[in-house]
């Protein structure tokens, strides 16, 4: 490379890192402006239901250095207590808290804190987003687009804007973060790339119940593409990989063991995909053989896990959710008989159909306003499948758009990772205007 050309390069990269940094600031600045500006108009505001749990305990770990004696406070739950780790995610909580004490002890209040450290946090995204969106499309300039996309959308924007204290606001740039980086590892074939990955992975799941639905969501792909891609077998051992880091998670996070992570549905189909992958690497086997394995494994390892731990039963009411939704076609019954009391107290607003009239509208129908434009990409990326074009990543990206907005459809509280995934889908069309191979 000529000396011209490096030069070149180098203001290049330099422009395109100070545009990323404003689509930064811009981001945050927003969240910081609405914050304000819903703080002026209630006249100051308070955490809501678990919300105002969750900051409790932050506040006293930020204010105090410590939680309760054993981390069990008899304040909140009495007589017996209540198990601070063990019963929620407390990672972000942790976070904020460390921060606060590290950079402002007593400067400013630990709720005004809280509340703008979500935006800096959730911000953080844009860089792996950036990446990301770059690697789809090959374009510094629709991975700045995307960038700017994924701070100012308003499905994404309402769930961070630092007025609840949300765990998605901690991990969703996390799990960017691991996104990225698989696809980057899946497309270099390197798998430190994905290794590392799975250790924001890890983080994420231990900071977000919700990413547990993810890791259910990849590992289906990665066993569906034995049947539908190429190279799968690159895929199974990217993915065997994350699975080191995911059991780490679920033996060091207190949450994550007193709620069976490991014996998780998404990490009981984890297993026998990371074996598979261990057994290709050392012997050859006849295709057919895997998916068979696969399957037999899992089935034993459900039925052991339900015999031995009690995994469906801490996350029953997940079950109860999807059940209720099904049996009374995604429209919460008016008379509240029909539904059980769990039912009942978590058919909540996040917990909403999207095709459930809410307020004044239907919340499926401000969401078209991003569905329409990517049925551009997805019909695109469907004729290019049926012709023999199976890209790893790209396929990655199309198959979480359809599994969230599935769930999207009977959980609203899913749309900002819907949103995500549908501006990178976007991002991916634009490989198919440009003309060059893939």
């Amino acid at each position: 490379m000529s000396a011209e050309a490096a030069k070149s390069r180098a203001l290049r990269i330099a422009g395109i890192g100070v545009l990323l940094l404003l689509v930064y600031c811009m981001g945050v600045g927003i969240r910081w402006r609405i914050v304000d500006r819903l703080d002026d108009f209630y006249g100051g505001m308070i955490y809501t239901r678990e919300s105002a749990l969750y900051f409790h305990f932050a506040r006293e770990l930020a204010e105090e250095g410590s939680l309760p004696e054993g981390g069990i406070s008899k304040r909140a739950q009495h007589p017996e207590g209540f198990d601070i780790e063990g019963e929620h995610t407390f990672a972000k909580g942790k976070l904020v808290a460390y921060c606060y004490r590290w950079f402002c002890p007593g400067s400013v209040s630990f709720e005004s804190f809280a509340r703008r450290f979500d935006g800096v946090f959730f911000c953080l995204g844009v860089f792996p987003f950036f990446f990301l969106m770059r690697l789809l499309s090959r374009s510094d300039w629709i991975g700045l687009l995307g960038s700017a996309l994924y701070v100012t959308a308003i499905p994404a924007l309402q769930r961070s804007t630092g007025a609840g204290f949300d765990m998605e606001t901690f991990s969703i740039p996390l799990l960017l973060a691991h996104v990225c980086l698989f696809a980057y590892g899946i497309r270099k074939d390197r798998a430190l790339l994905s290794s590392l990955s799975g250790l924001f992975l890890a983080v994420a799941v231990a900071g977000w119940d919700f990413c547990q639905f993810y890791l259910l969501i990849v590992g289906s792909f990665v066993f569906f593409s034995i049947f539908l891609l190429r190279d799968w077998a690159k895929l199974l051992r990217h993915f065997a990989a994350l699975v080191p880091c995911l059991i780490m998670a679920g033996l060091v996070s207190t949450y994550l063991r007193r709620h069976y992570f490991l014996a998780s549905y998404g990490m009981l189909l984890a297993y026998p995909l990371a074996i598979s992958a261990k057994i290709i690497f050392f012997k050859r086997i006849k295709k057919l053989y895997i998916p068979v394995g696969i399957v037999v494994i899992l089935g034993l390892s459900i039925i052991f896990t339900h015999l031995f731990f009690d995994y469906s039963r801490v996350y029953s009411h997940v079950g109860q959710k999807f059940y209720s939704k099904i049996k009374h076609l995604n429209s919460k019954p008016s008379d509240p008989s029909k539904l059980s009391f769990t039912e009942r107290i978590e058919w909540t607003p996040p917990f909403h159909s999207a095709t459930e009239k809410f307020g004044r509208t239907y919340p499926l129908v401000q969401m078209l306003r991003y569905l329409v434009p990517a049925l551009v990409p997805l019909i695109l990326f469907t004729a290019g499948f049926f012709r023999g074009r199976r890209e790893q990543v790209e396929a990655l990206i199309f198959y979480n758009v359809l599994a969230f907005l599935a769930l999207y459809l009977m959980f609203v509280r899913v749309k900002a990772l819907l949103i995500i995934f549908l501006i990178l889908a976007l991002g991916s069309a634009w490989r198919y205007f440009r003309a060059e191979p893939s």
